[in-house]
């Protein structure tokens, strides 16, 4: 019991940790300066980009097949391939705004807009 709280204390101090890193603008790795935008310093960056690549290299056939799953049922349910909005008519396989890149995945919105 006194481990688990242990536990959550360093989990917590942890977080306060990257917290007050991320307001002074330092990476929460090493406290080097990061990044535009990001979180962290150029070298862990790029390590976590590495990291990114090789998960994802070893997963590539379980994302093919989930994305053809997914493209699959969004021919048979007349879907956006995209955002799985439904499809007005006249689109083809993409809604209009995923055509002109006007909104992020999740279509409701965009749908909503519409009719």
């Amino acid at each position: 019991m006194n481990s688990l709280r242990h536990r959550l204390s360093d989990s917590r101090r942890h977080k306060r940790f990257r917290d007050k890193h991320k307001v002074l603008g330092l990476c929460h790795d090493c406290s080097r300066p990061v990044l535009n935008g990001m979180s962290l310093c150029i070298v862990h960056y790029a390590k976590h980009i590495v990291r990114c690549r090789k998960y994802k290299e070893t997963h590539r056939e379980e994302y093919a097949l989930r994305n053809a799953e997914q493209r699959k049922q969004a021919l048979l349910n007349h879907l956006c391939y995209k955002c799985l909005s439904p499809l007005i008519e006249d689109e083809g396989k993409y809604c209009f705004a995923c055509q002109s890149g006007t909104h992020k995945k999740g279509g409701v919105l965009h749908y909503a807009t519409i009719n």
